[in-house]
Parts: C-alpha cells; structure tokens; sequence
C-alpha cells in the first residue's frame, strides 16, 4: 500500500504510569511483547510498507527497540519532537518526511482490526479530504462522541471530556485510525501544541464541510491507555504476535 502511515506515540502515557512505569505507552508489554510489535505486524499484514513513528517521550527507548528487536519487513522511519508538541503538532513536525499525497494517522495506544484496504477504497471514491475510522460501542462518554449523517458524513465530533448530548451516548466512537489529504497539513500550526482530535479536526470539518467522512469498523478495538484496558488488552491482540 504505497501511503504513509503516521504512528503517534509521542506522549507521556500518565494514565498508564502505575502500570508500566519508566517506558512510552508503546513499548508496554502485553503478554511479554511490546505493543509496538502487534501493531506492526497488523499494518505490515494490512500491506502497508512506509511507517513514520511520532516520537517524543522516551524517544531512545522506541528507536533502540526497533533497531534491535523489529524483525519485520516495515520501512520504519522517525519523526521526533524537540518539545511536546500533541497529537496534531506530531503529525505537522513529521510533515517533510510525508512522501504520499493522502496519508494514514494511527494513535500508538488502540488496536483497531480494520481492513485497511477498503478504508482506502472509501476515501478514494469519496473523494474525501479526511476519513475516520469509527467503531460502535455503549456509553460512549470514555471516549467521546461522533455523529454521521446518512450519507457517512461527520457532522460532529466531540472528544472525551467536552459536553454532549446523551442522546449519543450508545453510538460511535473515534477508534484511532485517520486518513488525510496532504492539504489538511494546512491547518496545522508549525511548531506549537496542538490536538488533533480537539483543535485540527474541528477545523478540518468547518473547511472541509462534508468532505470529512466516516468508516465503521466491525473488528476489535481496544485502547490500551487506561489500566484497567491495558490489563484487557491481551484478550484482542495476542493472536498478532508472531511466532516464535
């Protein structure tokens, strides 16, 4: 699949601290093996050949374990941050490095089984500027809300943490997968902190109106931010390790 994917795992991983202590969320363990290398080996399974990995905490903890542990066939290149930048200042640091004209956002800390192949597709015959992936859960205050219309449009997304009307709170959520035009770089500022999911997706949806589309995805979705989700996710992910 000749487009970039983006992996954000630049953060500090509060949340999950107690759990994994001194590492960035990516290399947590998951039945002895590093997150990092089940996500992996899914998007290599999914025919994706270029990774770009957002990096910021704990930076030379990611790039020593894929210079001495990856054993795949990935194209993995870095992006680091000087400064915390967020989720949306991540992917505009990266931006030089971005060889495709459309390209993949994938956070570093949730699993979606998503067929990468028809999540193209769609965009493609959309002729979408932004298409996210969407996966319908109960309860959706945890992680936010997202709100399509007929046509698989997004008409309103509203991330954890900000108000919404609980007439949405058994609906979709955002599962952690993006593709994007070139042209949303846009509208990204350079070299300030910014969040994707709060600040440049809003923009995105007000320039791009209607042109902002949404996939359902039926397969597993786990974010593994939280304890009580990383202790869970063994139950979604261990049948993507490889081998030994």
């Amino acid at each position: 699949m000749s487009l970039d994917a983006l992996i954000l795992c630049g953060g500090k991983g509060t949340r999950l601290k107690p759990v994994i202590s001194n590492k960035p969320k990516i290399l947590a363990k998951i039945d002895g093996i590093p997150f990092i290398e089940y996500l992996l080996n899914y998007l290599e399974s999914e025919g994706i050949k270029r990774i770009i990995l957002c990096t910021g905490y704990k930076h030379n903890q990611i790039k020593a374990w894929v210079n001495s542990s990856y054993d795949g066939d990935l194209d993995i290149i870095f992006s680091r941050e000087k400064k915390q930048l967020g989720t949306g200042g991540a992917i505009k640091n990266a931006e030089e490095l971005i060889s495709s004209k459309n390209f993949l956002v994938i956070n570093g800390d949730t699993f979606t089984e998503l067929d990468y192949k028809s999540f193209v597709k769609y965009f493609v015959n959309k002729n979408a500027v932004g298409l996210i992936a969407l996966k319908k859960i109960e309860k959706t205050e945890a992680y936010g809300n997202i709100v399509i219309d007929s046509m698989n449009r997004i008409i309103s997304f509203i991330e954890k943490g900000n108000e919404f009307d609980d007439d949405y709170t058994d609906s979709l959520i955002n599962a952690g997968v993006y593709l994007f035009n070139k042209v949303c770089l846009d509208y990204i500022p350079n070299d300030i902190k910014v969040s994707l999911e709060y600040n440049t997706i809003q923009l995105i949806l007000k320039k791009f109106q209607g042109s902002v589309y949404g996939f359902c995805s039926e397969g597993s979705f786990i974010d593994i931010g939280t304890p009580l989700n990383y202790y869970r996710a063994n139950k979604v992910i261990n049948k993507y390790a490889k081998p030994q």
